[in-house]
């Protein structure tokens, strides 16, 4: 039977307390006796005052303060993107194994392969915190395929307001690269910035359209509006059925199946009008229902999987950044001329 890290007597770090942060915070407390929480806001202090266990955290302004660790069973890096690196190398050589670092995973393709390098160096186990792929949501849909017959999904599309294609984004490419089961083989873009970031305004919050090409002529399209205070929908597009999730809901629609003997040529369509299912999903207490899971996947014998959804996903959305820069169509994985060109600049995505 396997040991999880997340048993008593246990100690973890917390890298970064905002918004995301706090969420992680609330888990932590609930399966370490001991936290230390680095965040250079002095408010954080205050914010730990007020739990019945405060004298199960301790708060640091940096990592510089923590003078001779002991055993960090378990390290969580939710600081801003382009900070991942430089912190995971920090707690790499206090010889933290375990990390959950959140998504993107960094913001440079240099970062990202040193990443690689070092967890298999050191045998690390890493995961990216992408909370839709612990939910319910993927195994869900796949179940969906063969229990209602509506096969696999051919296109996924996400369109709304100020969501930012980086912050946003790359969960849907890494639910993309799960149901196709592979992925991008190319990637066109065009995206711009808007000062608007919640985190700092020196970071990207991007619009724009992103378009990635899967084997079988599969298709996934984000298009963002920083012009538009709308939230986000994702419309997941099957041979005769539709799957959308809007906020809180996900319905399943089908075409009618007294109709589907009039679709007698490809270009004829009908409206998904039949509804097979509906159910909640996404709500904040599902939301930590994922988070939890995330923290329960890990036990002492795990180690890191080159198949990381996060490494992944990250390598594509870094991929859709370059192809709207170069304002080309881009062939996955990248060449090395390009690479060469972009392989050590920063983003600036979180």
């Amino acid at each position: 039977m396997k040991k999880n890290i997340t048993c008593t007597n246990r100690k973890a770090i917390l890298i970064g307390a905002g918004s995301i942060g706090k969420k992680h915070l609330k888990i932590l407390l609930k399966k370490f006796e001991s936290i230390i929480i680095v965040d250079p806001n002095n408010e954080v202090s205050r914010y730990i005052q007020n739990f019945s266990n405060a004298n199960s955290m301790t708060y640091l302004r940096s990592l510089a303060q923590l003078e001779n660790p002991a055993k960090i069973d378990l390290a969580v890096i939710s600081n801003w993107g382009p900070d991942h690196f430089s912190t995971f190398i920090e707690l790499v050589a206090m010889d933290v194994k375990n990390f959950i670092i959140e998504k993107p995973l960094t913001d440079s393709f240099y970062e990202l392969e040193e990443m690689q390098k070092l967890i298999d160096f050191n045998k690390l186990n890493v995961k990216t915190c992408l909370p839709t792929m612990y939910s319910e949501i993927p195994n869900m849909l796949v179940k969906f395929e063969e229990f209602y017959s509506i096969g696999a999904p051919q296109a996924i599309i996400v369109h709304g307001g100020a969501k930012c294609i980086a912050t946003i984004g790359v969960h849907y490419i890494a639910l993309a690269n799960y149901l196709f089961k592979s992925r991008p083989v190319l990637v066109n873009s065009y995206l711009q910035s808007d000062n608007i970031n919640p985190r700092n305004s020196k970071l990207v919050y991007l619009e724009g359209n992103a378009h990635l090409v899967y084997p079988g002529k599969r298709y996934l399209n984000i298009n963002f509006s920083n012009s538009s205070q709308v939230d986000h929908k994702c419309i997941l597009l099957y041979k005769h059925a539709e799957i959308i999730i809007n906020g809180e809901t996900l319905t399943l629609n089908r075409i009618p199946s007294q109709s589907l003997p009039t679709l007698d040529k490809p270009s004829k369509t009908l409206r998904a009008t039949e509804q097979l299912f509906t159910t909640e999903v996404n709500s904040p207490e599902k939301f930590m229902i994922s988070l939890d899971s995330l923290y329960e996947s890990f036990s002492e014998t795990t180690i890191f999987s080159k198949n990381d959804i996060g490494f992944a996903a990250t390598y594509d959305l870094l991929s859709v950044l370059v192809a709207s820069r170069l304002k080309k169509t881009i062939n996955l994985p990248i060449e090395k001329k390009i690479m060469n060109l972009i392989y050590q600049r920063k983003w600036r995505i979180s």
